[in-house]
C-alpha cells in the first residue's frame, strides 16, 4: 500500500465518474483544494450544476471566485450537516448524477450517505479505510454495486443503487 498526502487519493476516481460514467449534477459534501476546482472545470464543461456545501466558512470562502449560477456554494455549520438539504434543486433533474462525500467532521458521513442515497446515481466517499471513524460501514456494504480503491491511502470508495461502477 502506499500513502498519499490524504487530499488527493480521491481524484482519479472522481474524475472517472465525472468525465465517464454519470450525467446530472453534482453535490459535492465537503470542500476541498483537490476537488472544488477540478469539479467546477469539469461541471463547467459539460453545463452541469455543482453545488458544494462545507462547514468551514473560512475554508470555502476560498472559492467564492467559482462561484457562478451554475456553481453554488453553501456554508452548512458543522452541528447542521443533518437538516442540510440533500434532494436536487427545484428545476434540475430529480438526481444527483454524483456526490462526493469528504466533509468535517467525518461522522456526518455516513448519515449524510443515508440522506442522499435515494438521490443519488453515484457517491464517491473519501477515507474510507476508517470505517468506525466516518460512520461508513455496514452503509456502504449495502449498496446493489460497490468499488474500493485500497492501493493509496486514505481509501476512496464509490457505491451506486443504479448501475455497476465500471
Amino acid at each position: 500500500m502506499i500513502t498519499g498526502n490524504g487530499y488527493h487519493t480521491h481524484y482519479p476516481f472522481l474524475a472517472a465518474a465525472l468525465a465517464s460514467r454519470t450525467t446530472g449534477p453534482v453535490l459535492e459534501l465537503g470542500a476541498g483544494d483537490w476537488s472544488t476546482v477540478m469539479l467546477h472545470y469539469m461541471c463547467e464543461a459539460q453545463h452541469r450544476l455543482l453545488v458544494t456545501a462545507e462547514s468551514d466558512a473560512d475554508w470555502l470562502s476560498k472559492y467564492h471566485g467559482l462561484a457562478t449560477s451554475r456553481h453554488h456554494l453553501h456554508h452548512v455549520p458543522q452541528e447542521e450537516w443533518h437538516t442540510y438539504p440533500v434532494a436536487p434543486p427545484s428545476g434540475e433533474p430529480a438526481r444527483w448524477g454524483v456526490v462526493f462525500v469528504d466533509c468535517y467532521p467525518s461522522k456526518a458521513r455516513g448519515p449524510l450517505i443515508e440522506r442522499v442515497r435515494p438521490y443519488a446515481d453515484l457517491i464517491v466517499a473519501h477515507d474510507t479505510e476508517m470505517p468506525e471513524v466516518n460512520g461508513y460501514e455496514p452503509l456502504l456494504s449495502s449498496f446493489a454495486h460497490r468499488a474500493d480503491f485500497k492501493l493509496v491511502t486514505p481509501w476512496t470508495t464509490l457505491v451506486s443503487d443504479v448501475a455497476p461502477i465500471w
